[in-house]
């Protein structure tokens, strides 16, 4: 009798091991996907692997920077310019309204936005902007500010800690517009002529 229950107790204990172990081990796989299933990866071309990024809660699909030197190389830093009937260039004598040739320059949001949708990113030509709103949704601000970006860096490599222009006007002040900046997680305005990061969006459905 004290066989058959040491017996029982050794194959209960053993399946319940051999349970709990299979189940942590499915919660150890199942657990990061979950995590992950708000983006997907899409491919910039046949060669360049995850050139966008696919947000399916927000349905906006983001830009990714590379670190070749090209295009969309994250060091490249822009001006804000977007409206020739808005006082938005400061000279010596104050502020006066862009010239066209400003906004369409390469070192400019605009001139960056024209010549991706020109390239095609990721098979598309109606990238812009984001909102203010837009870009403090890929925020994450489980991430400590300081040196790291304060963004899932899985999913948008080539992040800097510092400042991202959005397409949204300073409405107090027309010489200025607003950013996010990804070393403290918290949303900022300022002049336009100031040199930011830009990260393009589009409306995907």
């Amino acid at each position: 009798m004290l066989l058959k229950l040491l017996v029982g107790f050794f194959m209960v204990s053993f399946f319940l091991v051999s349970w709990g172990g299979v189940y942590a081990a499915a919660l150890a796989d199942i657990s990061p996907v979950k995590s992950k299933l708000k983006f997907s990866s899409i491919s910039a071309s046949d060669s360049e692997i995850g050139g966008c990024v696919q947000d399916s809660v927000t349905g906006l699909m983001w830009e990714v920077k590379t670190a070749d030197g090209g295009l969309r190389d994250w060091n490249k830093r822009y001006s804000n310019f977007d409206n020739a009937a808005v006082e938005q260039f400061w000279t010596e004598s104050g502020w006066i309204n862009p010239t066209q040739a400003q906004i369409d320059a390469p070192s400019n949001s605009v001139g960056f936005k024209n010549s991706v949708n020109a390239q095609g990113l990721c098979g598309f030509n109606d990238w812009r902007l984001p909102t203010i709103d837009e870009l403090r949704s890929i925020l994450d601000t489980s991430k400590t500010s300081g040196s790291s970006p304060t963004i899932d860096a899985h999913w948008f490599p080539n992040t800097q800690a510092a400042a991202y222009w959005s397409a949204s006007p300073n409405t107090d002040n027309s010489s200025s517009a607003w950013y996010v900046y990804f070393g403290k997680g918290g949303a900022f305005k300022t002049i336009r002529p100031y040199t930011y990061y830009v990260r393009l969006v589009r409306t995907s459905h």
